[in-house]
């Protein structure tokens, strides 16, 4: 390990979202960084997988500030990061001030030259004022253009009242950091990463129309896990890795009803799983499977249209059917559809189920798929990690 590094402390900020994408997205960038003789902090809002990619004996681990109590939420889709932020928790003074106190707590305990910031402002507002280079890492619905007003996602508009609310915000920030740091001017400014973003996702998936200036990526996280069991039992194969949802069952049955057998995983131990007729066709599974050996013999996969493995999939050739659960996972289901790489169901609509599944089954090996895959290899390909971690380093001047 180079000792050259060591006065460069590096603390890695994810603040919402769940899973092991956040996690898996950095982890390999903060091994390399370790290796290359930098100190790495990991805060973490949820630490329950934070040791399968980030050892202790080489990482610090840090509890990230989090609200796990939520008030009721009066923005049920918001479509900008800032309405967002207030179903998470930024949704009065006294509360603002409670998370700004905390981050700058979590700041002046680790005192790190540099910050990389996951899906959050926290660790924005925590640094304000001590001149530590921030940089943003995440798809981009986590990384939204920093422009005022906010922007919206693609094809959606802002709800009434949330300019107001934006505007409520940032003076709450600002009445938090009184007179401990400059003031934000406007809540975008929150969002300014000092030098810039790591964009993990390609223009067509991206949730933000951007200038020509943005540097996508690609995708680089990696996942240890087993190769994906099958029932064995039928030639036409489907991937399912969705959260618990009323709708699955039925859905799940649309697709043997089609004449194919499951693969169905869950992160967690399936509890109390609701027999599904045809049971020996549906192999049930839990923890981390590798993509890769999903894709060897699967004709389409369902997920709920998060990012991470949606873009994988389809990296590897594989349509997708997206059933989402939260507004910008719609957005990507939609995206899907309109480029002809997979298709949108909605749970609650278990009558469009059969037209979804057979029309997801026919799209494996269509010239759209495959041009995408194609093009993605070309474009980012293995050398996607590389890519990013140069980046990394090259933005953050280390």
């Amino acid at each position: 390990m180079s000792r050259q590094n060591n006065n460069h402390h590096i603390l890695y900020a994810w603040e919402w979202g769940t899973g092991f994408g956040h996690l898996s997205r950095f982890a390999l960038l903060g091994s390399r960084l370790v290796s290359d003789g930098f100190r790495v902090t990991v805060a973490a809002c949820d630490l329950s997988h934070v040791h399968r990619f980030f050892h202790p004996s080489i990482f610090q681990i840090r509890q990230a500030p989090t609200k796990t109590n939520l008030s009721h939420a009066p923005f049920r889709n918001p479509t900008t990061i800032a309405g967002l932020a207030y179903n998470l928790g930024y949704d009065s003074p006294d509360h603002v001030a409670v998370f700004a106190n905390a981050w700058r707590g979590l700041i002046a305990d680790v005192r790190p030259t540099h910050v990389v910031s996951d899906f959050g402002i926290g660790a924005a507002i925590g640094i304000r004022g001590h001149g530590i280079p921030i940089i943003q890492i995440g798809t981009g619905y986590a990384c939204p253009p920093p422009k005022t007003p906010l922007q919206s996602m693609k094809g959606l508009t802002p709800h009434q009242g949330e300019w107001n609310l934006e505007q409520s915000m940032v003076q709450w920030v600002n009445d938090a950091l009184s007179r401990q740091a400059e003031p934000f001017e406007f809540f975008a400014a929150i969002l300014q990463s000092d030098p810039g973003i790591l964009l993990s996702t390609v223009p067509e998936l991206d949730h933000y129309q951007r200038d020509d200036q943005a540097t996508h990526l690609g995708i680089w996280d990696h996942v240890d896990g087993r190769s994906v069991q099958w029932p064995g039992l039928r030639k036409k194969k489907v991937f399912a890795y969705l959260k618990p949802n009323p709708g699955n069952d039925a859905l799940i049955q649309s697709v043997l009803d089609a004449g194919a057998e499951v693969a169905a995983v869950s992160l967690r131990e399936p509890r109390n799983e609701k027999a599904t007729k045809g049971e020996p066709l549906v192999k049930h599974q839990s923890g981390a499977v590798t993509l890769k050996s999903v894709a060897e013999e699967c004709d389409f996969a369902i997920t709920n249209g998060n990012h991470g493995s949606t873009l994988r999939l389809l990296s590897y050739g594989i349509p997708v059917m997206a059933c989402p659960l939260y507004l910008e996972q719609r957005v990507t289901a939609a995206t899907l559809e309109r480029l002809g790489l997979g298709v949108s169901a909605a749970l609650h609509q278990p009558h469009l189920f059969e037209e979804k599944v057979h029309a997801a089954i026919g799209m494996r090996n269509s010239p759209t798929l495959n041009d995408f895959r194609r093009n993605y290899m070309g474009q980012f390909g293995v050398e996607a990690e590389e890519n990013a971690y140069q980046s990394l380093r090259r933005q953050l001047q280390i």
